[in-house]
């Protein structure tokens, strides 16, 4: 068809995971079986392929989206006349939905096909009570060092004092040294997380407003011309999104219910420690140990659980949650939990949209790859046609 543009835009990793090209053709490749399907069905139609980086990066799709923008608006300008199809495959479809943001002509000779495409938008996340809750004392958590330091340094100290220093002279020095070290660490701990929390979640903020914004697909609504989306049952890249998202939500779940309590746990098991040695030392009762290094050893273990254990639990879930996140977008990383990402086989404000299901064919590719669905070209030509018909 000579008065007809198809571009074709490939999805993430499209030339592969390390985008080496190779020999290998890829589906959007001059001499691939899906071009020459194409032109089996449309005729020598004028193919172009647009290759972007292939990064799965919110960012990377929205510069892409500009660049095709700016390739469909100059063959506007080159054949006015013609019709543009757009056939996208996978985080392809998001690009070329986000393109239209960037279109500053009519978009009523614009057709667009989304092959097994998820479409994904960022938003902020409201936070949960118990959420903002175990971030609030990972933030705060200097506030519980200095707190540790003071009643194990205490009560340290007071059980020493109990004892000649001469005959227990190395368990002295071991306190000293102990309570040294917890101060240390408490400083340590205010100036990495008390200076540096409220500048990441600024920060984040801010990142998480422009991924929103970079995600969009709200020109949809506006779009003057046609869409048709092509997806297939239990696609592999949708089910990985799938478990991206449950693997965050149980992560944020973990963090609500673990996170807060951990804390508050340590710091009453410091209380209670602490209370049970001063009866020790009152009453000349043995509750616990019969030996400072005893009550030293016992120290250094609820030290080392509430410094490092509790706070890694939280840390380590939170670094879960931002892993599984990651899988639509690796800048969500660095912003797991102030953040959701819808996912949905059909976009928002998609009323327009022809949508089809195609089932399992016999073909022994992955059922992500719709581009080598027998009944993918036919059925893409076939909508084609009857909106052409209907204009």
């Amino acid at each position: 068809m000579k008065n007809l543009s198809i571009t074709l835009v490939h999805g993430t990793w499209g030339n592969g995971f390390f985008r080496q090209g190779g020999t290998r053709r890829r589906w959007f490749n001059a001499g691939s079986p899906f071009v020459d399907s194409i032109n089996q069905y449309f005729g020598e139609a004028n193919i172009e392929s647009f290759i972007w980086s292939g990064r799965n990066s919110f960012i990377e799709r929205n510069n892409a989206a500009i660049s095709l923008a700016e390739l469909l608006s100059s063959q506007r300008d080159r054949y006015p006349d013609r019709h543009q199809l757009i056939i996208s495959h996978s985080h392809g479809g998001n690009i070329v939905l986000r393109s239209l943001e960037y279109i500053n002509y009519e978009t009523n000779k614009i057709f667009i096909v989304t092959l097994a495409t998820p479409f994904v938008e960022v938003f902020s996340a409201s936070l949960s009570y118990r959420l903002n809750k175990a971030l609030y004392h990972l933030r705060y958590l200097w506030i519980y060092m200095i707190l540790i330091e003071l009643i194990v340094g205490g009560a340290i100290l007071f059980w020493v004092s109990n004892y000649d220093f001469i005959q227990n002279k190395f368990a002295d020095i071991l306190a000293i040294a102990f309570v040294g070290l917890i101060l240390f660490i408490s400083i340590i701990t205010y100036y990495v997380f008390n200076d540096n929390i409220a500048v990441y979640e600024n920060f984040s903020r801010e990142r998480i407003r422009l991924l929103s914004q970079q995600s969009s697909h709200g020109p949809l609504s506006r779009f003057e011309g046609k869409l048709l989306i092509l997806r297939s049952i239990d696609d592999e890249a949708a089910l990985t999104l799938a478990v991206g998202s449950i693997g965050a939500k149980l992560s944020n779940i973990v963090i609500s219910l673990f996170g807060f309590p951990l804390f508050h746990l340590f710091i009453f098991s410091y209380l209670l420690l602490f209370l049970a040695f001063v009866i020790e030392s009152i009453f000349k009762v043995r509750l616990f140990t019969d030996s400072i290094g005893t009550f030293i050893m016992i120290i250094v273990m609820f030290s080392f659980v509430s410094i490092i254990i509790a706070p890694a639990i939280v840390l380590l879930t939170t670094l879960l949650s931002a892993v599984f996140q990651s899988v639509f977008g690796r800048e969500i990383l660095i912003t797991p939990l102030i953040c959701e990402v819808n996912s949905q086989s059909v976009p928002d404000n998609s009323e327009k949209a022809h949508i089809v299901t195609l089932v399992r064919s016999p073909h022994k590719s992955l059922r992500h790859g719709l581009y080598d669905h027998p009944h993918t070209v036919p059925t893409i030509e076939a909508w084609f046609r009857d909106n052409c018909k209907a204009m």
